[in-house]
């Protein structure tokens, strides 16, 4: 039951650093409305006792899956990337999607390796092999 309610807490921190990282991604457009709720989640996740704080390092892997979406938003880069209809031609300048990418990599590696090595299995077995 304990290693359930661990995993349930790790996805709510995790949903919190992607609101957190969503709301900084897009601070010049609705980042500002955003960033107030991943401040009410944090406080929650602090203040909530059923929330496991040993899960906070979920909040790494919300935070990789911002890069994620914007390496899926750059796909077509780098450089100019051109579509068309019948009517309309549009252009736009995409970023380098392979360097969002390294940074999901590494973020969500680091996030899941944290949430593993936290995780009331590993806890459990590191203890057993000290006594």
């Amino acid at each position: 039951m304990h290693s359930t309610r661990y995993w349930c807490s790790v996805a709510f921190w995790a949903v919190d650093g992607l609101v957190f990282a969503f709301g900084v991604a897009s601070i010049l457009t609705i980042g500002i409305f955003i960033i107030p709720i991943a401040v009410v989640l944090t406080l929650i996740g602090a203040l909530v006792r059923a929330i496991d704080s040993a899960s906070v390092p979920g909040a790494i892997i919300g935070v990789g899956m911002v890069p994620l979406y914007l390496a899926w938003l750059n796909r077509g880069g780098p450089g100019e990337v051109c579509e068309s209809t019948e009517l309309t031609i549009r252009c736009s300048e995409h970023w380098n999607p392979w360097l969002f990418l390294a940074v999901t990599i590494v973020l969500i590696g680091l996030g899941g390796w944290l949430v593993w090595r936290n995780s009331p299995s590993v806890v459990r077995a590191r203890s057993q092999l000290r006594d």
